[in-house]
């Protein structure tokens, strides 16, 4: 068959499924066939850069663009290599660049350009960048935002974000442990955290925090903290 949208459907497919290397010999087939499909560049370098074969995905997103400068997805894929490597400015100039080419923006453009903010000192900025990234669906930028204002002594914004996240009482309360044990948090954080558990009808959990003795005689595993889903 030398219809590449089969290679690609298959492709996507395998790595649906996670077995990238499968997909990429199919992504490379469809390539072969048709060397100037930007979607099959596109879709190879992606596989490649999963694979971790960084330079080789550079190329094929490269191919991609110049094949297709309006294929976003591929603009986008050298940008996530550039922050890969941690190349925030370079990654906050190409955001720039790309925004004056989109009619509408991906949320995921907007998760990319608030870690170029916050690594290149306008953490202020990222703050509502990560945010709008987050109400647009991207779900690893309520993560990322939940950590920037810990780290901004914002937490009991943190806090009310993390809720809206995590319905789980015990994430929740693992939460709070990690926070107590590694942030100097005021007395409020708490008191909002027991009336957040009450409203969410989580009412043990809010007992703990209601009364000291409830706290202090929790489990030693609880008080260890499995770390939650707080990117450091």
């Amino acid at each position: 068959m030398n219809d590449i949208s089969h290679f690609i459907n298959e492709g996507t497919d395998a790595a649906g499924r996670g077995d990238f290397e499968r997909a990429l010999d199919l992504f490379t087939r469809a390539c072969e066939l048709d060397p100037q499909s930007a979607l099959a560049h596109c879709n190879r370098a992606g596989t490649l850069f999963i694979l971790q074969r960084t330079d080789e995905a550079e190329a094929a997103y490269r191919r991609a663009v110049e094949l297709d400068p309006s294929l976003h997805e591929a603009a986008l894929g050298l940008i996530r290599i550039q922050a890969s490597r941690g190349n925030w400015k370079a990654v906050y100039d190409a955001l720039e660049s790309m925004k004056s080419a989109c009619t509408s923006c991906p949320p995921e453009w907007h998760y990319l350009m608030a870690m170029a903010m916050e690594h290149t000192g306008r953490e202020l900025e990222a703050v509502e960048t990560y945010r709008r990234a987050w109400l647009e669906g991207y779900k690893p930028a309520g993560t990322a935002l939940v950590r920037l204002l810990l780290n901004l002594d914002r937490p009991e914004e943190a806090l009310k974000l993390y809720f809206n996240i995590q319905p789980s009482a015990k994430s929740r309360w693992d939460f709070i442990v990690y926070v107590r044990n590694l942030y100097p948090v005021p007395s409020e954080f708490f008191a909002l955290a027991g009336e957040l558990f009450w409203e969410s009808g989580q009412y043990a959990y809010a007992y703990r925090i209601r009364f000291p003795d409830i706290w202090d005689a929790a489990d030693a595993d609880d008080l260890n903290g499995n770390s939650p889903d707080v990117p450091s």
